[in-house]
Formats: structure tokens, sequence, C-alpha cells
């Protein structure tokens, strides 16, 4: 028998051929007839390779890797040519899970091999979303603020509320009512979010920024009297936080850390002094003409005199030149003075009428 020549690792009939080789027989001759070799093709494998991409992205190239190649061939030497045609149904909007990868025959084409296709996986992972905590701000001494967080990277035009993200981040800082003027960082945690298509993989700190509490300086109320030099004036400072706290001063100006301040004006009441006008007690004989009555002052301020009144008191007696000495005394009534910046009073004098 001749064995196939090298052409028959070509796909194709080739020829069987014999000859008598170390046949004999007594009683017979040998003819021959030839025989056929059908070489068929070989079967290669198509394995479409398995990928994997974030939800929300366009699928990757989608391509096969091919097997089964004989007689020590690659895929370059092999006469292979063309390439498969893969797909998935998955697009940018499928959820997270895996979706086959099918691939046909495409362009592939080969004299020796024929082609069978095995599916492989796209695998769809959750996209990350970044959680960033927000910024606050608020008063030393104040309870801290709510603390929240800005979700973003959504895809497909999605926001929180049609991505199907439920619950929220867990945000806390280390400062409390007694932590000072300074910044503070705001954390997140995962907290109670939960999503199907999107992971929680980054979390960006905020910061608290506690600002100066306002301290309130009233200036205390004083009164004093015309005339009087002023009291020293004072200031009552309210709005204190967390229970008492120092203030440290510096020379003429109030200084806190953990305060700012602001004014309110008050007043300064002047009040009329007191003026004591006394009648002069006067005496005088009997029958004789009344005597000039007059005044002593007592309460005069800033060196004033009675010259300094707008309107001076007015003196009246009812004794006359008849008056009998038996009537003693007779009042010496003052009145009638003017000036605003005195309360007056008067003293009544008295007018003795002697034999």
């Amino acid at each position: 028998m001749t064995p196939p020549s090298a052409a028959s690792r070509t796909v194709a009939d080739h020829t069987i051929s014999c000859t008598i080789g170390s046949l004999s027989a007594h009683n017979y001759s040998f003819s021959f007839v030839n025989g056929t070799l059908r070489v068929t093709t070989a079967e290669l494998t198509v394995t479409a390779n398995s990928h994997s991409r974030e939800y929300g992205d366009a699928n990757p190239i989608l391509d096969a890797t091919i097997s089964g190649l004989k007689n020590g061939e690659n895929l370059a030497s092999s006469g292979v040519t063309g390439t498969a045609s893969c797909s998935t149904a998955a697009t940018t909007a499928s959820a997270v899970a895996n979706y086959s990868i099918t691939c046909t025959i495409g362009s592939l084409s080969a004299v020796n091999y024929s082609f069978t296709f095995a599916a492989g996986t796209l695998h769809v992972t959750p996209a990350g979303l970044t959680v960033t905590a927000n910024d606050k701000t608020r008063e030393y001494g104040d309870p801290n603020p709510g603390f929240d967080a800005t979700i973003t990277g959504f895809k497909n035009g999605q926001n929180l509320t049609t991505s199907g993200v439920t619950g929220t981040a867990s945000c806390s800082s280390s400062a409390t009512m007694t932590s000072p003027v300074a910044d503070y960082s705001i954390t997140c945690t995962i907290g109670g979010l939960l999503s199907g298509n999107y992971s929680f993989t980054f979390f960006a700190p905020g910061t608290l920024h506690v600002t100066k509490a306002v301290l309130t300086v009233t200036a205390d109320d004083k009164s004093r009297q015309y005339g009087d030099a002023n009291p020293a004036f004072d200031a009552t400072i309210s709005g204190f936080k967390n229970g008492p706290y120092a203030i440290h001063c510096v020379v003429g100006s109030l200084a806190a850390h953990n305060y700012s301040f602001s004014f309110t004006s008050r007043w300064l009441t002047v009040t009329a002094a007191p003026l004591v006008i006394t009648a002069d007690d006067k005496t005088k004989p009997y029958g004789a003409a009344l005597p000039m009555l007059t005044v002593k002052y007592s309460g005069f301020q800033n060196g004033e005199n009675a010259d300094s009144l707008t309107t001076e008191p007015a003196l009246a007696t009812p004794a006359t030149a008849s008056s009998h000495v038996a009537g003693n005394p007779y009042a010496i009534v003052a009145s009638g003075a003017v000036d605003t910046n005195y309360t007056i009073t008067y003293v009544d004098g008295a007018l003795t009428v002697t034999p």
C-alpha cells in the first residue's frame, strides 16, 4: 500500500494505491484497484473572550480566541483568515449582571478547518459613586448641624432620584459643642446606602467650620445728679456658651478666641440735682415796714448761683406793717423758682414782730 503524499494533509480526496508488495499465491494472480482517502476539515473552536466593564460604560471590543489547530500550526500559518463577529445583548443601560457574548463566523475562512463556537461572558460590574461630605458652618457652642453628603458619578443621565440608590450615608465629625473655633473634618461611611448598579468606594471628607459665637456687650445704665462727675462706665456681656468661659482682655479692648463682639448702646440719664431754697428769718418792730425778704440756696452745681436760674423765686408773707406781736411768727414763703437742671424744694422762714 502506498501512503498518502504530503498533499493528503489538505482537505480533499486523495488516491490510495496498492502494489503487490509481498503478496504471493500459487493459484492466484493479483490486480490492483485504487481506493480514496478523504481528508475532511478539522474543527476549530472559536471561544468568545470574557470581558468586564462598569455599569453605564460602553461595551469593550468583543473578540474571540481560536483553538484546535493541527500539525503545529498557529493562526498565522494555518490559512485561517478573517475574524469572528462577536456581540452581546448588554447595552450601557443594562443592569449589573453577567451577559453572554456570542460569536458567529463573521469573515472567518479556512480551507482545512471548520468552526464551532463557544460563548464568553460580559461581566457588568457596579459603577463607583463618589460620596462627598457637604461642608457645614456653625457658631462655637452650638450643636452640630445635620451632616449629609453629595453623591456624584451617576451614569446614563441618572440622578439620585432615578438611579435606584436608597438610604443615606452616615456622616460625623469629632467636633462637639465645646470644641474651640477651628475647622474640623466631616467624614462619611456607607451607612444605609444601597444600590444594585453602583458601589460606594470613595468617601471624600467635608469641613465643619466652627466660627466665633457672638457676645453682646451692653453698656450698663447709669444715673448721676446734675453737676456730679460721671460715674464709672461698665458693661454687661451676654451670649456665653457652654457655661462660664474666661475672657482674656488686652489693654483697651476685649479679646476672646471663641467669640466675636457686637455692641449695644445704652443711655446715661442725667437727673435734676436737688436745690433747696430757704427763706431767711426776719424781725421787725411792731408798726415798722416789712424788711426786705431774702433767701439762701443749697445745692447749686458747677459753680452756679441764683443768676443761673431761669426764674428766681418770689417771696411772700402774710404779715404787714400793722401785724401784731401776738401773731408771731409769720411765715415767709418762697415759691416759683424755675430751672430744669434742679429739683427745687422750699423751706419757709419766719417773720417775728417785736414790740
